[in-house]
């Protein structure tokens, strides 16, 4: 019992704080109906957090789907470009001026086996960067058009008229034609701009030598990359003879 003019509690009393069963009762149904109003509001936060991962999910796809189609967009515009351009100069032939870019060694990226000639074949292997059947005299023309001609033959790499790769030309000439993405010099995709009757082949790697596929996106998934790096110190060397020269 308490009394309430002293603010104690008196022993014995059997319900010290004035609460009742009923009392009780009410504080449980309070604390139910709490928790109840907690468990839909969590529920609630679940499906909104799975309805936001589902949109983010989704957006994520369509910018994919759209990267990928904007790439395929880009493919076909080179496509066509090299094919009216390969027209226009049947057309009204003339020597087309072409300018030198660099001396580079070429590495595919997969196997970091080096790309080089000898006796006019073309090989990977695991030789040194600095030998000279491993460098490239890279050289631009008609737009995005790439020569490489080997520095140890003197030759140019190109497509035979079997449909081989082989480094035996003596000019630079249209089955002499490649393409690289130019942004991405140290992991770029090769194309042999003279396959498939001028719209182009994507290279693939087979052990020791390369081979031109189609020009669609199966052949372009399965095609090897490479990496272009200038060689600086063959450069070097051809700056030196060239000043003993005079």
């Amino acid at each position: 019992r308490s009394d309430p003019a002293r603010g104690r509690v008196v022993p014995g009393d059997a319900d010290p704080l004035g609460l009742s069963s009923g009392s009780h009762a009410a504080l449980y149904r309070e604390q139910d109906e709490h928790l109840d109003a907690m468990s839909a509001a969590t529920r609630e936060l679940a499906g909104i957090g799975a309805t936001i991962g589902s949109a983010l999910t989704g957006q994520v796809e369509a910018t994919g789907r759209l990267a990928a189609a904007t790439e395929t967009l880009e493919d076909d515009v080179r496509m066509v470009n090299r094919r009216a351009g390969r027209i226009l100069q049947g057309k009204w032939f003339r020597g087309e001026k072409r300018r030198f870019l660099m001396y580079a060694t070429v590495r595919q990226n997969e196997t970091q086996l080096m790309l080089g000639s000898m006796n006019d074949v073309v090989v990977l292997s695991a030789s040194s960067p600095h030998a000279t059947a491993n460098v490239w005299a890279l050289w631009a023309r008609q737009g995005n058009a790439l020569g490489l001609r080997n520095e140890l033959t003197g030759r140019w790499l190109g497509q035979g008229f079997l449909g081989d790769i082989q480094c035996r030309a003596s000019e630079f000439g249209r089955r002499e034609e490649w393409e690289i993405d130019e942004k991405k010099m140290s992991n770029t995709r090769l194309i042999c701009a003279n396959a498939n009757w001028g719209t182009g082949g994507w290279i693939h790697a087979n052990t020791d030598t390369l081979v031109a596929k189609g020009n669609d996106s199966g052949s372009k998934d399965g095609a090897a990359f490479w990496s272009f790096t200038e060689a600086k110190e063959y450069t070097t060397r051809k700056d030196v003879k060239a000043k003993n020269k005079k």
